[in-house]
């Protein structure tokens, strides 16, 4: 600390003023300035991790409540129907496809939605195709000629639906080599 002394008006009598210097810092001085940085900067990592946390928590809950909703459609038993019936009309060639069309492009029109889910991330990926990897194979043979022609108008139609088939497939080759495809 250094000792200045101050000439005040003649009115006023002479004081003596302590002056601090600005660059000369005590240990103290120090101490507290670094404690206080450390602090704000260990409140702002907190904060941080805490709402990356609580974001990836509600990804969570969102992929497996689409998820869950995915299930209850699959497993209807209007498309656990339209399913049987696209995979007989396709193995015998016996039933009137064009009687079921309607149920068969309810079929294909919630594969292409799951592809697009799946795509995006709203579903949990390798739960999907362990659940039904199959499936969504067999429907695709099944249902391939139908979109083939439904393309020659719309290029894009069932592109989401041709998608998952494809990592369908991959998830097959990957998991399950030398379990057969289905025809």
């Amino acid at each position: 600390m250094q000792v200045a002394t101050i000439l005040l008006p003649s009115n006023v009598t002479q004081g003596i003023v302590y002056v601090h210097d600005f660059w000369s810092f005590t240990l103290t001085d120090v101490i507290i300035a670094v404690s206080a940085v450390v602090g704000i900067a260990f409140g702002i990592i907190i904060a941080i991790t805490y709402q990356r946390r609580q974001t990836n928590t509600a990804d969570r809950q969102y992929q497996l409540t689409a998820l869950l909703e995915v299930f209850e459609m699959m497993n209807d038993k209007d498309m656990k129907f339209a399913r049987e019936t696209l995979y007989n009309t396709h193995e015998h060639s016996t039933y009137n496809r064009q009687f079921y069309r309607d149920a068969f492009d309810h079929l294909r029109s919630i594969l292409d939605m799951i592809g697009l889910l799946y795509h995006r991330n709203a579903i949990p990926r390798d739960i999907l195709l362990e659940m039904y990897w199959y499936v969504i194979i067999h429907c695709w043979i099944c249902l391939e000629e139908y979109i083939t022609d439904v393309r020659q108008q719309i290029p894009m139609f069932s592109q989401s639906f041709e998608l998952l088939k494809d990592e369908a497939l991959g998830w097959h080759s990957t998991n399950f080599p030398d379990h057969p495809l289905p025809t």
